[in-house]
């Protein structure tokens, strides 16, 4: 399985749920399902495009929404889940044009919080 089909299945997961199912944070969870779609756009940015010494491609208030350590029970306003939806599928291809373009020059390795 390629990381574009699991990117594809999570698509489909997050346009399928309603409003409220997105937002459902379950006991002994500090996050939800936008939360963690969120979090994976904003991950990939910071470890792709940060790490090469470039500028990510989301604002700096769609990033303090998902960063490590943040949760939706502190959001004073919900983020938009059509744009966390169009990030989910343009960023990759973004990131794939980049990549073909030649614009990685660089990188910092980086170890995540798992060990990798």
């Amino acid at each position: 399985m390629l990381i574009s089909d699991i990117r594809q299945r999570f698509i489909k997961v997050v346009k399928e749920l309603s409003d409220e199912e997105l937002s459902y944070i379950p006991e002994g969870f500090n996050n939800n399902i936008l939360w963690n779609a969120g979090h994976v756009i904003l991950v990939q940015q910071r470890l792709v495009y940060s790490l090469s010494g470039l500028a990510i491609k989301v604002s700096d208030d769609f990033a303090s929404h998902f960063k490590p350590g943040s949760s939706p029970k502190n959001w004073q306003d919900t983020p938009d889940r059509g744009l966390v939806q169009d990030f989910l599928t343009t960023l990759p291809e973004q990131f794939e044009a980049d990549y073909k373009a030649g614009i990685f020059q660089t990188f910092t390795p980086y170890t995540t919080s798992t060990g990798f």
